[in-house]
């Protein structure tokens, strides 16, 4: 890769090698690590073939491979198992445009026959954007919804406190004491399936309980929601069964009521983590990410 003068960051992964390369754009062709890959095949690279979409991901350095401890992996070893710490062994920040780093491999004489020869890929045609104006309109409704909900997220606790007697409102996260706040149309729905499993899972209320904390809830909302309309929906929310701590915590709520203690996530041995925290991603650099290992990916939780 450095005699095409592409450089790449490398990381140990703990059972093989993954080179990422850095990109100046965002690419929107989701096929791309698909010809990515099956051009560096092609081209006699021992790659991983299974990287042909953007739901794999790259083993960040400083973290550790516990393989060992899993059950279903072939480096499971009950006896002696080694936790493998995760190293970048090169770092570069040179960035490149998709199109001359395809450009610059298929130079390369071809090893392998391709499936997929690139001149029918059309380098130029390959689609790249900075922020799009789509997004330029997500910020502005984020920034509207911000608004709107203003008078939701700033709080009076102590007023709370006296109004849910039943729980320990101080001691609630600061998201949660917000939802308690009362929600808006568009987010109410979302929060009763969250919330629900909470009181429940979390803090161990009964159903009757539960109902009161809802309906006392659904007075703060806006528009107001109807009580028998509540404890209907709290009866079969709760006959659902759901497990775990509480329920799924959506983009919507996060930007509506913002962080939660990751804490609050832990479920034996996962860790669940909304879609929130890869959106913080969006600044960070993008890549193309290739694996230089088999079956080195696995076993994750989304």
């Amino acid at each position: 890769m450095l005699d095409l003068d592409i450089e790449t960051i490398d990381v140990f992964s703990g059972h093989g090698w993954q080179s990422i390369i850095l990109l100046n754009h965002r690419v929107t062709d989701k096929e791309i690590l698909k010809k990515f890959t099956g051009l560096m095949l092609a081209k006699g690279f021992r790659v991983d073939s299974a990287i042909v979409d953007a739901s794999r991901v790259l083993r960040m350095p400083y973290s550790f491979n516990c393989k060992a401890l899993d059950k279903k992996s072939k480096y499971y070893d009950s006896i002696n198992p080694k936790i493998i710490a995760t190293t970048d062994h090169f770092w570069t920040e040179r960035r490149y445009h998709v199109a001359d780093v395809f450009g610059k491999l298929n130079n390369l004489p071809d090893v392998v026959e391709q499936t997929t020869p690139l001149t029918e890929i059309d380098l130029e045609t390959i689609p790249t954007a900075p922020i799009s104006n789509a997004e330029r309109k997500a910020e502005k409704n984020k920034a509207k919804k911000e608004i709107e909900i203003a008078e939701i997220t700033q709080i009076d606790v102590d007023h709370l406190k006296a109004v849910y007697s039943m729980l320990d409102f101080k001691r609630l996260p600061l998201a949660i004491q917000k939802i308690l706040a009362g929600s808006q149309a568009g987010l109410r729905n979302k929060v009763m399936f969250f919330i629900i499993p909470f009181l429940r899972n979390k803090l161990g209320l009964d159903i009757q309980t539960i109902r009161t904390t809802m309906i006392l809830w659904g007075e703060r909302c806006s528009p107001i929601l109807d009580a028998d309309e509540i404890r209907k929906e709290v009866g079969r929310i709760y006959g659902l069964g759901f497990k775990g701590g509480h329920g799924v915590y959506t983009q919507e709520l996060f930007q509506a009521y913002g962080y939660l203690d990751f804490d609050q996530y832990k479920i034996k041995d996962e860790i669940k983590i909304t879609n929130s925290f890869f959106e913080g991603f969006r600044s960070a650099p993008r890549c193309i990410c290739q694996d230089f290992s088999l079956n080195e990916i696995s076993g994750r939780t989304w």
